[in-house]
């Protein structure tokens, strides 16, 4: 399945890309993958993603991982900004 999902960050897409590119081997473990990745034009602590992945509770137990909750707040990641919505073809 796909998902779009947008998150806000504190630290700039730059910051954030590094760390999220760091999470690879993790996120191809669990099956994931990225379709498209990218921030606003005008806002770069706006992320916008396409992933895919096998269900939304592989979604719901990778963000769990205390230690990509982590990853992801090193990163500048603010994590109630996050919205994901399942997307169907």
């Amino acid at each position: 399945m796909k998902v779009y999902t947008t998150i806000e960050l504190s630290k700039g897409y730059k910051v954030w890309k590094s760390g999220f590119d760091e999470l690879g081997p993790e996120m191809r473990a669990v099956g994931m993958s990225v379709v498209y990745v990218g921030c606003e034009a005008d806002n770069e602590n706006k992320v916008h993603m396409i992933l895919q992945l096998p269900s939304m509770e592989t979604a719901r137990k990778f963000m769990e991982n205390p230690e990509i909750q982590q990853k992801r707040l090193e990163a500048g990641v603010i994590p109630e900004s996050q919205v994901i919505i399942p997307l169907v073809e």
